[in-house]
């Protein structure tokens, strides 16, 4: 299901079918979680729908988050979350609604994340035709109930899988040390970036 664009396969593979079965999920980890949402979209099949924000852009204004969802279905008098759920299901396609940063949002009645929001956003659960992605560096206890799923540590095979497609002109054996270099870093992928950078710099 998953191609060999992706970082971690398994995970994404799995995490694929579990949107894909209409189910939820809290995606966590302190880093990596941007390049995991780039291929879970290219590992997605086209007739679902997906809708994506980032709640870095909109922590303290609701308001504006749903006018930013709303207009990617080009529908732009969104007025709660449980209006746009609702035009979703009305549809009859299959929707995932993926909110990144979610840890990022400030509640309170002032921007609009309170009660009736989250209440909204955990009725997904029962609605068959759209699942829920929240995404965030730690684990939310709302809207889902559900465990979280971590992001697991980069392996140096996937270390190695993803330097032989940034450096295609190296071979595995010039690679191999720096993927098992990679792999005994605390924040590998954030180590990789920089490995790839400074590379290209030289270059």
């Amino acid at each position: 299901m998953t191609a060999d664009h992706c970082l971690r396969p398994e995970f994404t593979e799995k995490l694929t079918r579990k949107l894909l079965k209409g189910e939820s999920a809290n995606l966590t980890g302190p880093q990596g979680r941007r390049r995991t949402l780039q291929d879970l979209r290219r590992s997605l099949p086209a007739p679902l729908i997906v809708l994506q924000a980032n709640l870095h852009d909109y922590p303290e204004n609701a308001g504006a988050l749903l006018k930013h969802l709303g207009g990617q279905l080009n529908h732009g008098n969104i007025n709660s979350m449980g209006e746009l759920l609702d035009h979703l299901e009305g549809s009859r396609k299959k929707h995932l609604l993926i909110l990144h940063n979610f840890d990022e949002l400030q509640q309170g009645e002032a921007s609009g994340y309170a009660g009736e929001f989250f209440d909204q956003l955990g009725s997904i659960n029962s609605r068959a035709t759209i699942s829920l992605l929240c995404v965030s560096e730690t684990a939310c206890g709302f809207p889902l109930q559900s465990s979280p799923l971590q992001l697991p540590p980069l392996t140096s095979a996937q270390l190695l899988a993803e330097l032989a497609r940034r450096s295609p002109q190296m071979t595995q054996t010039e690679l191999m040390p720096l993927a098992e270099s990679l792999a005994a870093e605390a924040a590998a992928y954030t180590a990789l970036e920089s490995m790839v950078s400074v590379h290209c710099e030289k270059q």
